[in-house]
């Protein structure tokens, strides 16, 4: 190797860690100027930038590249360039393109290549994925899950944990992202961080949706020794939430108030702050305290007042179906402000990664019920209790036992029914510490 080589080959490997560490400003710093290196660490080094690019801007992204692979010379090069150009297309929802992609790819990998065949597996189930085909099972998916590579497996499970998602069956979504953080512990150096970092979201929220004690100490752990990096603060903040509505369920107000404080000062963006208020308010609420869920109530309005929700594109417009729920005993006209706010979203929108872009069952229950008690207390009791047992028939269906509790209690106000009342007992006792648990005397 020449001298001339030695620098573009120690960039390319700085670049890729910090890229595998979530420091992708960094990466792209020490790529600048790649596309005068010699051949073949040019074309590496515009891959890399176009894989870093796709994550945030993927337009940019494929303008990174040149416009034909026939440019690349080298067949790693060629491969690296479709399967680029493959990201930024699924990151645009351009499934036609995307697909395009990948077939190109197949068509340039020798049979021996193994560890190419193993990535594409993956992606063809990825795409499988976008569709809302959702097989745990598929043949691409074992495939995937046989490779040498323990990053790509981490990426294979947290891929089929998301298939059990679709299929509504949570436990079994939580059983294989608790085998990625056990991938990640044997196997941190190799794994790349920001997968990491979606896994733990996932497995907090679902901690407190499902409350899973064990899940959520778990996180709890990896939470304080995790290397969280300014581009990983929305799932930072996610699982912030996540613990801090696990610690509440757990009658641990001390730690919940703790946690959810901090996200309402950490907030990677004013509409997730005021989701943040809202949890401050919702726990105040639950716990009796009218004085500081109403003034939390108003900051989250304030806060909600500055927000362009068009540009919203993670799950922080649910902001908007959380602050209807509350105004909707005080000030049902506001509270359907929001709701009529949230109906212009457009969910094209949206993060290719984000489940809840294609109303799936829970983002149906959670609209439902945001709906339904406004229905409430515009007097309109009979549509009002429709849309609630309708949101609480599904959280029951998927295992949300706080949900399912608020959604029966909502019904037994609505109603007078005993079987409501008994209904909210029974998922109450899952968490007898709580303040709900406490005010129906299901402890």
């Amino acid at each position: 190797m020449t001298n001339s080589e030695l620098e573009p080959v120690a960039l390319l490997a700085r670049a890729a860690e910090l890229d595998r560490l979530a420091r992708s400003e960094e990466a792209l710093q020490a790529l600048e100027g790649c596309r005068d290196w010699p051949v073949p660490y040019n074309e590496r080094g515009l891959v890399l930038r176009a894989e870093i690019m796709a994550v945030s801007d993927p337009i940019a992204a494929l303008d990174e590249l040149p416009e034909d692979a026939s440019m690349f010379t080298t067949l790693r090069g060629r491969i690296g360039y479709f399967l680029a150009s493959f990201r930024a297309y699924s990151v645009t929802r351009n499934a036609r393109a995307a697909e395009k992609m990948l077939e190109m790819a197949a068509a340039q990998i020798p049979d021996e290549k193994a560890e190419y065949r193993h990535w594409l597996a993956y992606l063809r189930a990825y795409m499988q994925w976008q569709r809302r085909e959702y097989d745990p099972a598929s043949d691409d998916l074992s495939y995937a899950l046989q490779s040498p590579d323990p990053a790509l497996r981490v990426f294979a499970l947290n891929l089929r944990a998301w298939m059990h998602a679709g299929e509504e069956n949570f436990r079994l979504q939580m059983s294989d992202l608790h085998d990625c953080l056990t991938l990640y512990a044997q196997y941190g150096e190799l794994c790349r961080i920001r997968s990491i970092a979606i896994t733990l979201q996932t497995v907090a929220i679902a901690a407190w949706e499902l409350y899973d004690v064990e899940a959520a100490a778990h996180v709890a752990r990896l939470y304080e020794k995790f290397p969280w990096t300014p581009e990983l603060q929305v799932y930072r903040f996610i699982v912030l939430r996540g613990l801090g509505w696990c610690a509440f369920l757990g009658g641990d107000r001390t730690n919940s108030q703790t946690l959810i404080e901090k996200c309402k000062w950490e907030g990677p963006s004013a509409a997730w702050r005021a989701l943040a208020h809202e949890d401050c308010a919702y726990m105040a609420a639950l716990d009796s305290d009218s004085a500081a869920s109403r003034d939390n109530i108003k900051a989250a309005q304030a806060i909600a007042s500055t927000v362009d929700w068009q540009t919203t594109r993670n799950e922080e417009h649910m902001a908007l179906l959380s602050l209807a729920a509350l105004l909707a005993p005080t000030d049902a006209d506001d509270a359907k402000r929001y709701l009529s706010i949230y109906h212009q979203i457009q969910p094209h929108g949206l993060r290719e990664a984000i489940d809840a872009s294609y109303e799936p069952r829970r983002t149906r229950a959670y609209r439902n019920y945001a709906e339904g008690r406004v229905e409430q207390f515009h007097g309109n009791d009979r549509v009002a209790a429709r849309m609630i047992e309708d949101a609480y028939k599904i959280f029951v269906k998927i295992g949300f036992v706080f949900r399912a509790a608020l959604a029966a209690e909502a019904l037994l106000a609505l109603t007078g029914e005993t079987r409501w009342f008994n209904a909210a007992c029974t998922h109450a006792a899952a968490f007898p510490k709580s303040a709900i648990a406490r005010r129906l005397g299901a402890n």
